[in-house]
């Protein structure tokens, strides 16, 4: 994510002239004031269908800089992944842009798909059955996060210099040629944390 950020440039430079917070409030789809949240370092936010802190704004290893998320993701993983294809005759490669966020009720962070393309996200298990021949009824994966949190870990959180993971030999991705991102967000009037989102003031919730 945040080299599709920096590629660009959404990048400020921190100084006396930039707020934090202001931009925080101006990338946010949904702000939750700071007294909501226990920390003053973090302010809780919604933002491209994704519950982060700060809307994804970092300064981590960025020298200065504070790193906004990137733009229309993935769009941009879409061109990454077609001139990828061609120009190394692939079939099958799917992008996924990804970074790092909490968890509620855990300590440390994981990694989370900001944008994709070529992928199918979720796997259904609606009908199929359980060890004890009952078809589930609700049950579905959630592949992009999965893997995600798996690139993540990988790559590091400091100094590591591993910006990208490439991930092969794994039998049970479903490659598509469209992008299934709408499909993949949920409505927050139809998510099962609903009433956790409320002080959002999201309409409908």
């Amino acid at each position: 994510s945040k080299v599709l950020a920096i590629h660009q440039g959404r990048c400020i430079l921190d100084d006396e002239n930039v707020s934090k917070q202001e931009l925080v409030k101006q990338e946010a789809d949904y702000y939750l004031e700071g007294s909501h949240v226990p920390y003053s370092y973090q302010c809780l936010t919604i933002k491209d269908n994704t519950l982060i802190g700060s809307s994804g704004i970092d300064e981590s290893n960025s020298n200065g800089y504070f790193i906004l998320w990137p733009q229309n993701v993935s769009k941009l993983c879409r061109e990454i992944c077609l001139s990828l294809k061609k120009k190394h005759n692939l079939k099958k490669l799917a992008v996924i842009s990804v970074d790092s966020h909490c968890t509620p009720l855990r300590s440390g962070v994981t990694g989370i798909s900001t944008g994709f393309f070529c992928l199918e996200p979720v796997r259904a298990y609606r009908g199929r059955p359980d060890i004890f021949g009952l078809k589930l009824r609700y049950t579905s994966s959630n592949v992009g996060d999965t893997i995600s949190a798996m690139a993540v870990l990988e790559m590091g959180e400091s100094d590591e210099c591993t910006p990208i993971l490439i991930m092969r030999g794994y039998k049970d991705i479903e490659f598509c040629g469209y992008d299934t991102w709408q499909n993949f967000a949920i409505d927050p009037s139809q998510d099962l944390y609903k009433r956790l989102l409320a002080p959002f003031d999201i309409q409908d919730v």
